[in-house]
């Protein structure tokens, strides 16, 4: 979850994070945008010193990769 209250969550083939906005109330999440990162990783962390700055793995390389990440309108 970014500090922002939306979740940010990624698949595991494509260079990109989907950006979700919990419902007020039951099931559905809501697709707010679809942001293009350079991995196409699995695992991704929010800096803990630093805004907006998400971190990921590229498997291909094994290195993990900084990212900037633009404020989102949820």
């Amino acid at each position: 979850m970014g500090e922002d209250g939306l979740l940010y969550v990624t698949g595991h083939d494509r260079p990109e994070v989907y950006v979700l906005a919990l419902p007020p109330a039951g099931p559905v999440l809501r697709h707010v945008a679809t942001l293009s990162v350079s991995t196409e990783g699995q695992a991704i962390a929010w800096d803990s010193e630093e805004l907006r700055l998400l971190w990921s793995i590229d498997r291909a390389t094994q290195e993990v990769v900084a990212s900037r990440v633009p404020a989102i309108d949820g």
